[in-house]
């Protein structure tokens, strides 16, 4: 029998033996999900810095994409757009202008310092005219020039001169100053089709915006500020450079242009103070455009200045431009030369056609009106003269 004081094993409490079997599952799970949580926040934190980086890549190739990466191509239809959307400003605009000689070596510029022309526009139409006097015998001369864009017909006047032609003429196109300055006569418009069949080979057209782009292999190089206006160069190697400001409605704010690789400069053009006048549009309220020394003069002369040439914008104003202000004023008994309908010789202008060859064709429509009705009335009479 044993003792009193003996320690006697009792069985386990089934409560306490509940708790305990059941506590040691309960630790294990606990420590699984902490295993769990810790894997998945790191997983998290993986996911993170890989979706920032993704995000840092995409913002720089955005940034990128705003910067110098538009192919040399698409910057050239780019210019050309921005020129369209200037021409076609639908109220249609006037642009007033003078035009400071500011150095002129040979004296064969023309234009006494200063001169003043305007430029007024709205889709189709085109008109622009100087006023000014020349250089040498200071007699006082006017040019003035009208182009319709869709029917690539032009009317240019010079003093009694009238020529009708078609084609972009040169009084709406190298000569006016403004526009030509930022490349907007393209060479599609301003050459004549005749010539190039007449001198048996194509005309270089390389000089034109956009035609440049097309005839040329041009690469975006880099950017670079011009008068504080963030540009992207563009280059053709050794022969052509312009600063594009893509930011501001694709103004050609500078161009160098060479007589050819490792050739001396041909000429600079300068667009600055530039001026937003409408959405996505940009002008240059002054532009400076310098002519260097030809090939054919002594080659210690090259790449020094010859012409110098400043243009400041004085007014600029969109809408009520009625057609009136788009067409050429021709003085009576003008000498026309009509080389899309053949007239040549000394005849007023009834819109935009000779009056003479307008007069010609009315008394042609007369006598056809006649015939028809003497027609019908002899066809009258024998139907009833015979029963019919």
């Amino acid at each position: 029998m044993p003792s009193r004081n003996a320690s006697v094993a009792l069985p386990p409490n089934p409560t306490e033996q509940c708790r305990v079997t059941k506590s040691l599952p309960a630790r294990t799970c606990v420590s699984r999900t902490c295993r769990m949580m810790i894997a998945l926040r790191g997983w998290c934190t993986v996911f993170v810095a890989c979706i920032s980086i993704l995000l840092l890549g995409s913002c720089s190739v955005l940034s990128a994409e705003d910067s110098p990466t538009l192919h040399a191509r698409d910057i050239g239809k780019n210019v050309r757009l921005a020129h369209n959307r200037l021409l076609q400003i639908e109220e249609g605009w006037m642009l007033k202008y003078q035009v400071e000689v500011d150095l002129d070596v040979h004296k064969d510029f023309g234009f006494r310092s200063p001169f003043e022309g305007i430029v007024r526009a709205k889709w189709p139409q085109l008109y622009s005219a100087i006023d000014g006097t020349t250089a040498d015998e200071d007699i006082s001369i006017e040019r003035e020039g009208a182009y319709d864009f869709e029917k690539a017909e032009s009317t240019a006047r010079s003093g009694l001169n009238v020529e009708i032609a078609p084609y972009r003429h040169a009084w709406t196109a190298v000569y006016l100053f403004p526009l030509r300055w930022q490349f907007f006569a393209e060479a599609s418009q301003y050459f004549d089709p005749t010539q190039e069949q007449t001198l048996g080979r194509s005309l270089d057209k390389s000089y034109w915006i956009p035609e440049a782009f097309l005839t040329r292999e041009y690469e975006v190089v880099g950017d670079e500020d011009v008068e504080g206006i963030p540009c992207v160069i563009v280059e053709c190697p050794g022969v052509d450079r312009l600063w594009v400001a893509t930011q501001h409605g694709y103004v050609v704010c500078r161009r160098d242009l060479y007589f050819g690789p490792d050739q001396p400069l041909r000429e600079r053009t300068m667009n600055i103070d530039l001026e937003q006048v409408a959405p996505k549009i940009w002008i240059p309220m002054k532009q400076v455009q310098e002519t260097y020394a030809t090939l054919d003069s002594d080659p210690t002369e090259w790449n020094t200045l010859q012409l110098k040439l400043t243009l400041t914008v004085t007014d600029f104003e969109i809408g009520d431009i009625g057609d009136d202000a788009l067409a050429v004023q021709t003085p009576p008994n003008a000498f026309i030369s009509d080389a899309i309908r053949d007239v040549h010789g000394q005849y007023e202008l009834v819109g935009d056609r000779p009056k003479n060859w307008v007069r010609s064709w009315l008394i042609w429509g007369n006598v056809l009106v006649i015939i028809l009705v003497g027609a019908l009335m002899w066809y009258l009479r024998s139907r009833k003269r015979f029963g019919t």
